[in-house]
């Protein structure tokens, strides 16, 4: 069967996230080709792409995507020839192996019955946006590190993340049919569900794990997080940093305090946590490094502030400015706040 090569790569392209690189289960290294739609799968998601062929089986998906990388012509044949596919492109003609279909670990097809069922609102995808500031880049002992936690009290949808120095947080209104107490999906699905959901679309959760579909007909699978492996009383948790009231004794960050954080980062070598200090209506940053320099920088507040004074790694102030508005000091740590109750924590240097 004939390919347009740039249609070929874009349907491949959607199902790629899904295909692992190296695995000790060769099946999860493939695309596989169902005749009407295409699929892939690593252990930690699946995704599923309506598409046409007039064979079926698994090929090697790294290599065919790389091949398809460097073809050389418009137009991609594909053939069957029994335990193999013969791929021509331009005046090459490659052979690679193929699995029959019994031999796919996973299908769409066999999931369990779903649970509950909500829309993927756009306010529930810009909290999930904000929160992955701070999602873990190592996989950690302890289960909020490594997901994206919601969990629904009847009121509101908090989502939270954390990486053990600081935290994330937002809320939004519950989904009118989200049933669930708490829900930690993994970060490969939200950033998969926030690609193919882009502009809306529904997502289940299953026996097996959680499930998005959009109105393209892209299948979005990935495995959940088991959140009776959670240690976190949230509500307690945030009550303890975050004490009532502190959100309205935030002020207004200024403008100059990202090129005052760069600054610092100079003389810190990214290695030495500043001072940072609300005073009044001044804040101030102070950072002294032997052999490299001191720094004292103070800027005007909007409106006054209690003193107060916390030790930090400034890169922790300075991803967050992106999305923050306000800056604060409460219990041993910084508090940032933005749109959609979106709140930020970063701890204090211990012994700090």
């Amino acid at each position: 069967m004939k390919f347009d090569l740039a249609i070929l790569q874009a349907a491949l392209g959607v199902v790629a996230p899904a295909i692992a690189t190296k695995s000790a289960v060769d099946q999860l290294t493939h695309i596989w080709f169902y005749g009407d739609h295409i699929m892939g799968f690593n252990d930690v998601i699946g995704i599923s792409k309506p598409f046409e062929t007039d064979f079926t089986g698994g090929l090697p998906g790294k290599v065919l995507l790389d091949l398809l990388g460097v073809a050389d012509a418009k137009e991609v044949e594909i053939t069957p020839k029994g335990d193999h596919v013969l791929v021509v492109v331009g005046s090459a003609e490659v052979e690679l192996p193929c699995h029959s279909l019994d031999q796919s670990v996973f299908n769409f097809k066999d999931l369990a019955a779903v649970k509950s069922s909500f829309e993927v609102s756009a306010e529930l995808r810009k909290a999930l946006n904000l929160v992955m500031l701070t999602l873990s880049s190592k996989e950690r002992p302890m289960v909020d590190q490594n997901g994206i936690t919601l969990i629904c009290d009847g009121d509101t949808l908090d989502l939270y993340t954390t990486d053990g120095v600081a935290m994330s947080c937002a809320s939004v209104p519950p989904p009118a049919e989200f049933d669930l107490e708490r829900l930690v999906l993994t970060p490969l699905f939200v950033e998969q569900l926030l690609r193919f959901c882009a502009d809306g679309g529904k997502m289940s959760v299953t026996g097996d794990g959680a499930l998005a579909m959009n109105e393209g007909g892209v299948c979005l699978f990935g495995r959940v997080i088991d959140p009776e492996d959670s240690a976190t009383d949230y509500p307690q948790y945030l009550s303890r940093y975050l004490p009532k009231g502190m959100r309205d004794k935030v002020v207004e960050i200024p403008p100059r305090l990202r090129l005052a954080l760069e600054r610092a980062l100079v003389i810190s070598n990214k290695a030495v946590p500043v001072t940072l200090t609300l005073d009044g209506e001044k804040l101030r940053i102070r950072v002294e490094v032997k052999g490299r320099g001191k720094l004292d920088d103070s800027m005007a507040l909007a409106a006054p502030h209690n003193k107060a004074e916390i030790v930090i790694y400034p890169e922790l102030i300075k991803r967050a400015l992106p999305q923050v508005k306000t800056i604060g000091i409460a219990r041993q740590c910084l508090v940032m706040t933005g749109d959609q109750g979106y709140v930020y924590l970063a701890a204090e240097v211990a012994n700090g």
